[in-house]
């Protein structure tokens, strides 16, 4: 599957799908689907194409740009995910370490696995998972110890 079909049918079904939960797409060829709530947290859920084009994983994050000073300049193209390879979401472990590549070399089977598999995950642990991402701390406590120094650490924001 070529890039631009991807980010077609991710629009289309992800981007309808997420829509209903109050998601905003990015206009960028990859899209990335994210809300914002009042503590200015972006809950952030990123399908991603593999490089041969016949799957795509799922990043599941929260991000803030009271967590770093180039967000607004960074986002979406260049935004790093803070909590890393932490984020990927699986239809049977939720979001973590397992990573899931849902399979679409075909536009018949990038909807039949985005309805079997990520579309039940996305429901049952994405939206969960980033409903409890309220604030800068609870994002920032996401992040792996090893990289929390390329972060501004909110409890020693003014």
């Amino acid at each position: 599957m070529s890039p631009k079909k991807f980010a077609q049918l991710s629009r289309k079904h992800i981007g309808t799908f997420l829509g209903l939960h109050r998601f905003l797409a990015t206009r960028d060829e990859s899209p990335l689907y994210y809300r914002i709530n009042k503590n200015d947290i972006y809950q952030i859920i990123s399908p991603r194409l593999g490089t041969r084009g016949v799957w795509f994983d799922i990043m599941v994050y929260g991000h803030s740009p009271k967590l770093r000073d180039t967000f607004h300049e960074d986002f979406p193209e260049k935004l790093t995910i803070p909590s890393g390879g932490m984020s990927y979401l699986h239809p049977m472990t939720g979001v973590g370490v397992d990573q899931k590549l849902f399979r679409c070399r075909t536009e018949e089977g990038f909807i039949r696995n985005f309805t079997r598999e990520a579309k039940p995950a996305i429901e049952q642990y994405a939206l969960p998972y980033l409903e409890k991402l309220q604030t800068v701390e609870d994002v920032y406590a996401t992040i792996p110890q090893n990289v929390r120094h390329l972060y501004n650490n909110p409890s020693t924001k003014g």
